[in-house]
């Protein structure tokens, strides 16, 4: 059976902030390089993932790396 993981990327500067971030590429801060791997464990412990797909920002494409499978990058599915 197919399965769609959805992940949400790590915290940013400006998530500890609340400024809304939209298509400002804000990196990953510490925190939120901790909350990639720690999610990216996780995924790949328990679920054999073929094909992973992340918007091209780097805070989400750097979430999406350690999930398991090549990340596919696509500005279409950016946040609007």
């Amino acid at each position: 059976m197919a399965r769609l993981i959805l992940v949400r990327h790590g915290e940013t500067d400006w998530n500890v902030l609340g400024r809304a971030q939209g298509q400002m590429d804000q990196p990953l801060n510490e925190r939120g390089l901790a909350q990639a791997d720690l999610v990216g464990r996780y995924i790949r412990d328990h679920f054999d993932v073929q094909t992973t797909w992340s918007s091209d920002l780097t805070r989400c494409a750097r979430t999406a790396q350690g999930l398991g499978a090549e990340v596919q990058l696509s500005k279409t599915i950016r946040e609007i």
